[in-house]
C-alpha cells in the first residue's frame, strides 16, 4: 500500500515557507512513497542555480528534469499533480481545457499519469443539483477533452469535489459520472469536504470504483460556525475514515491514496503529517493484509 503526501499539509497557503528540497526531505523519511505537487502560477521556481523557496512550484517555469530528479534523490514518485482551473463560463472552460494539456503534458515527464483540478466554484454552497448542472456539464466537457488525448495508457483525470464547489455532493458526482463518456475521468474522493457537506462518499466509491483513481484522505471538524470548512490531521476530526477504508481497501483498483490538512501551524505540520500517516496505517491495516 502506497501513500502520498499532499505538498499542502507540508507548507501553508498563503505562507509558504518550507523550501521543497526539505519538504521532500521530511516526507521520505516519515516514509511516504510520493507526493501530490501543486502548480501554482507564481510560485516558487526551481531552476539551475535557483532553489524554490516554497513547496507550491509554477511548474510551468520550473526545469522539469531538476524536479524530478529532487524526487528521484529523495526515493519519492511524483504521485499526482493538481491545478486550479476556471469554469465560470465556456471561454474560461476552452483556457481550462488548455491549462489541464499543459497539466498531463508536464506530470507526464514527471513520471505520473494521475491529474487533479479544482471543480470550479458555484454560487453558494449547498445548491441542488438543477442549479449545477450547466456548470457540471462545463465541466464533463473539459476533462473528457484532456481525458481522451492519453498517450501511452491512460491518464487519469479528477476533479476536486469541495464544499462550495460545482461538485459539491454525491448528487453532483452521480451526474458528473452519467456525462463523462471517457472512463480515465472522474470525481477526486475529498474525505474532508465530502464530511463537510455531510456527504456519504463511500458509497459513491462503492458504486463507481473505477471511476475513483485519487483519493484525498483529509478529516474535517463539524460544527464550526466561524470556519465551516476546517481540516486536521486524521483522525482528530469527525470524517469516517473507517467507512472509506472499508470500501476502499478490497477493491482491486489502481489509485493515488493522497494524505493531506490546511488548518495546521506550520511548525506544527510536520510532526502532524508523521502522524496522519501512522494513523491511516494502522487503520488500514485494520481490514487487513496492507
Amino acid at each position: 500500500m502506497k501513500w502520498y503526501a499532499g505538498l499542502h499539509a507540508r507548507s501553508e497557503f498563503g505562507n509558504d515557507t518550507v523550501p521543497f528540497v526539505q519538504a521532500l526531505a521530511d516526507i521520505a523519511e516519515m516514509g511516504f512513497a510520493g507526493v501530490m505537487l501543486l502548480w501554482m502560477d507564481g510560485g516558487p521556481v526551481l531552476r539551475e542555480g535557483v532553489e524554490a523557496t516554497g513547496c507550491f512550484l509554477d511548474l510551468a517555469q520550473c526545469d522539469l528534469r531538476l524536479v524530478r530528479r529532487a524526487l528521484d534523490d529523495h526515493g519519492l514518485e511524483a504521485g499526482v499533480v493538481w491545478t486550479a482551473i476556471d469554469l465560470a463560463d465556456d471561454p474560461a472552460a476552452s483556457r481550462s481545457v488548455e491549462r489541464l494539456r499543459r497539466l498531463r503534458d508536464m506530470a507526464l515527464e514527471l513520471g505520473c499519469r494521475f491529474i487533479c483540478h479544482s471543480a470550479g466554484v458555484a454560487e453558494a454552497p449547498g445548491l441542488p443539483l438543477e442549479a449545477k448542472k450547466e456548470g457540471l456539464d462545463r465541466l464533463a466537457r473539459v476533462m473528457d477533452a484532456v481525458a481522451a488525448e492519453s498517450v501511452g495508457g491512460p491518464v487519469y483525470v479528477a476533479a476536486d469535489v469541495h464544499y462550495h464547489g460545482i461538485a459539491e455532493s454525491i448528487a453532483d458526482c452521480e451526474y458528473l459520472i452519467a456525462r463523462l463518456a471517457r472512463p480515465n475521468a472522474g470525481p477526486l474522493l475529498n474525505i474532508g469536504h465530502l464530511t463537510t457537506c455531510r456527504q456519504p462518499g463511500w458509497e459513491l466509491a462503492e458504486r463507481h470504483p473505477d471511476r475513483i483513481r485519487i483519493v484525498g484522505w483529509k478529516d474535517h471538524v463539524l460544527g464550526r460556525p466561524d470556519m465551516p470548512v476546517y481540516s486536521v490531521e486524521l483522525g482528530a476530526g469527525d470524517a469516517p475514515l473507517e467507512k472509506y477504508v472499508a470500501v476502499l481497501r478490497p477493491q482491486q483498483v489502481e489509485r493515488r491514496h493522497v494524505i493531506a490538512f490546511e488548518h495546521v501551524p506550520t511548525s506544527e505540520r510536520k510532526a502532524a503529517l508523521a502522524r496522519s500517516l501512522r494513523y491511516m496505517q494502522r487503520l488500514w491495516a485494520q481490514t487487513g493484509q496492507a
